[in-house]
């Protein structure tokens, strides 16, 4: 695999490039960059400097002190019939026994999970790997596949997060201060991730730009889309920082760190529009909280902000 390079290292566009391509559905990246936070979290959370990331020409892998924590990967495979399969598969790295119960939901598809013992020297038995797969049809995984990786993903976190903290802590029971793989560390993945996951990811945009023009679309091996920062801003200009469900106000809540944090909702989504369009900040978006923009995509054809609304005041479910 190819390291990214000293100069691409610190560049939030250049992971974001590689992401989009490696896993275009934006369900399955918020999957994959969401497991990857909350292991960076929970190291960060015990010191704060012992974790890397290295982003690689198919993947990434996580560290902490120096051992391996998490990687994702993305493999291409030649078909008989000539054609060519794409997978992808993420590891986790698990400290405990196996219990029965997780023992069971593994096995039921040995294809798409598989557990198999691991011997880091730094890290205390018992310790396994943990390794889900899943094929990209289509630009995404199945519903299956999805759903199977999402709930394993649930079940082993405290497994997960018990290999994190012993991969913190020293020989001698001390806490590791930082990882030798530091040197490779690639600031601009997890800058990405952050921002992909809190929904703030807005690509770039020359600023002088007087059409508000959403959703041009431009090739990388895929097609993704960009978001216009001018439309968004224009949105919460017009609507406020305030939920358009709830009335939650980060601001208010949190304090001025918070202040006018807020995430836009496009009423018609991007992808399903395939072209560039011109955009009417007022009318194609909303500012919602993030509880509620999660709601919003739990259906394949979107909640309406109104059918959110009447949930929250004990309406039927639409």
């Amino acid at each position: 695999m190819t390291i990214a390079t000293k100069e691409n290292r610190d560049s939030a566009e250049f992971a974001a490039s590689l992401m989009e391509a490696l896993c275009p559905s934006p369900r399955d990246r918020t999957l994959v960059l969401r497991q990857l936070l909350e292991s960076i979290n929970l190291a960060e959370k015990i010191s704060p400097d012992v974790w890397a990331v290295t982003l690689f020409e198919h993947g990434f892998r996580l560290n902490v002190g120096p051992v391996e924590v998490m990687t994702f990967t993305k493999t291409f495979d030649l078909q008989n019939d000539g054609t060519i399969v794409s997978d992808i598969m993420l590891r986790l790295l698990l400290h405990g026994q196996i219990g029965e119960d997780i023992h069971a939901v593994l096995t039921k598809d040995e294809e798409a999970h598989s557990i198999s013992p691991s011997n880091y020297k730094s890290v205390p038995q018992p310790q396994f790997i943990y390794a889900g797969f899943g094929e990209i049809s289509s630009g995404s995984l199945s519903e299956k596949d999805f759903r199977e990786l999402e709930a394993a993903l649930k079940l082993l976190q405290p497994l997960h997060a018990n290999f994190i903290v012993q991969a913190t802590k020293t020989p001698s029971g001390g806490v590791r201060k930082s990882s030798s793989f530091r040197r490779s560390h690639s600031p601009g993945l997890y800058s990405y991730a952050q921002s992909f996951v809190d929904g703030n990811w807005e690509g770039s945009h020359e600023q002088e730009m007087t059409i508000l023009v959403e959703g041009d679309p431009y090739s990388i091996q895929a097609i993704v889309y960009e978001r216009n920062p001018i439309a968004r801003q224009k949105c919460i200009s017009h609507y406020g920082d305030s939920c358009s469900v709830c009335g939650f106000n980060f601001g208010i809540t949190y304090g001025s760190a918070a202040q006018n944090y807020i995430h836009v909702h496009h009423l018609k989504p991007m992808a399903s529009i395939g072209k560039e369009y011109v955009i009417d900040p007022i009318n194609d978006l909303r500012p919602v909280c993030a509880n509620c923009h999660a709601v919003i995509h739990l259906r394949k054809s979107l909640y309406t902000i109104e059918e959110v609304k009447n949930m929250l005041h004990g309406g039927v479910n639409a």
